[in-house]
């Protein structure tokens, strides 16, 4: 038995194919700092377009896009960095390891 498939989609303007793409975008968070922030960032330009262009039709996609970047930022959170007293010490790392690194925290700060 053959394993590949194919579709093919057409689509009536290059609108209907950039809402296509946009729906691309919103993924569920996943991995360490750098790929959650890679997933949200998008996303949330995603979630702002569609808001904007507002069509009733996408309202399930834009509430989806709401709640993944809900568990996107929670998920960052998590990665800050904690000292041994679990107490926040101020800056991010991949996994929430000591010690943070500078250039991962000044881009989170760009995210929050």
């Amino acid at each position: 038995p053959c394993s590949m498939t194919t579709s093919i989609r057409c689509y009536l303007s290059p609108v209907s194919n950039m809402t296509a793409a946009l729906e691309s975008l919103i993924q569920q968070p996943y991995g360490c700092f750098e790929q959650t922030s890679s997933i949200a960032y998008p996303m949330i330009m995603a979630q702002q377009y569609l808001t904007s262009h507002y069509v009733p039709a996408e309202s399930s996609k834009i509430e989806k896009a709401l709640a993944y970047i809900s568990q996107s930022y929670t998920k960052l959170i998590g990665f800050e960095v904690k000292s041994g007293a679990g107490e926040l010490t101020g800056g991010f790392d991949w996994f929430g390891n000591s010690p943070a690194s500078e250039s991962l925290t000044a881009y989170g700060l760009l995210e929050f």
